[in-house]
């Protein structure tokens, strides 16, 4: 790659992220924030993916592969004399957009004897298809493994044997086989990922689970405004599977520095709130079955997640 593309990929990269890398870089304790330049996807590949896996990608992710084959920012924090990895925001390239398999084999090529297909069978059911299955219901495919904190997976629901999957969401799958909606399109996810500066747990934002106390402390110092509680309920009714709206975001605010102000007395107890307030988009209340999915045999989820998270 010549100079001359290596700095129009660059700025071209700089207004995709929204001017991210040099918002991170201003702020203090900030360092080594890096963007892993890759090449450029051809239209060849992209068609081979999805004859392979029976799905037309989305127009929106298939162009962010024309344009980078993944995505991968990191920066550190400084303390003291130490360099600590914090902010970590990643999209796989297309052929680490691998499909999530439910169905465990032996070593002898049979079926094993349980798989993630069985949690789906035996006590998952959805009759409304809202959720995303690991058997011929839904096909997932891994866009981020989220440093193996979970699983942020691009989904195509309600799909038919032998018929190409069209219509696709954004999933976030945690530790515990919970599904949690993120987002309706890859540019919503894209901005999602950017306005939580690809801090640690941040899909957990989405997830009745919630960040950790150690994590919300570099939150409440590079990313206050993540930790917010909802302010208006039909926006996030508006953010569920089957509503196309978009929230729309105050980039001013995003990417501005912490406000100095001293904090109010409800900024003060941010930190206990409970994780169902801190969640931003929000993921469809979880229904009574997959509640009940809770109760599963431990066994049976140990064995049917050993190949998921190696």
């Amino acid at each position: 790659m010549t100079t001359a593309s290596t700095e129009l990929k660059s700025k071209i990269i700089e207004r995709l992220t929204l001017g991210v890398s040099q918002s991170l870089g201003k702020r203090q304790g900030i360092c080594d924030v890096t963007i892993d330049q890759k090449g450029t996807v051809d239209l060849a590949t992209i068609n081979h993916w999805e004859s392979t896996h029976c799905c037309t990608l989305p127009s929106d992710i298939k162009h962010f592969y024309s344009t980078t084959n993944g995505f991968l920012l990191t920066w550190k924090v400084k303390v003291k004399d130490e360099l600590l990895p914090v902010g970590r925001m990643e999209i796989n390239p297309i052929a680490s957009l691998c499909k999530l398999s439910g169905y465990s084999t032996g070593s002898d090529g049979k079926s094993g004897t349980c798989s993630l297909m069985d949690i789906d069978t035996d006590v998952f059911e959805d009759p409304d298809g809202i959720y995303p299955h690991f058997d011929s219901r839904s096909r997932i495919f891994e866009l981020d493994s989220c440093q193996n904190l979970g699983k942020v997976c691009l989904v195509f629901r309600n799909t038919k044997q032998g018929v190409p999957a069209k219509e696709a969401d954004y999933w976030f799958l945690d530790k515990g086989l919970s599904w949690h909606f993120i987002a309706h399109n890859f540019q919503s996810y894209f901005r999602l990922m950017i306005t939580n500066l690809g801090l640690p747990q941040w899909q957990y934002l989405f997830t009745n689970i919630g960040i950790s106390p150690s994590v919300q402390q570099w939150y409440s110092l590079y990313a206050p405004i993540s930790l917010e509680p909802e302010k208006d309920a039909e926006e996030l009714n508006n953010s569920m599977p089957g509503k196309r709206s978009t929230a729309s975001l105050d980039l001013n605010r995003v990417f501005k520095g912490k406000d100095k102000k001293k904090p109010t007395a409800a900024a003060a107890g941010l930190a206990n709130q409970t994780a169902s307030t801190r969640r931003k988009a929000g993921s469809p209340q979880p229904n009574k079955a997959q509640t009940v999915r809770g109760s599963a045999s431990a066994a049976l989820m140990k064995a049917a997640t050993q190949s998921l998270y190696k």
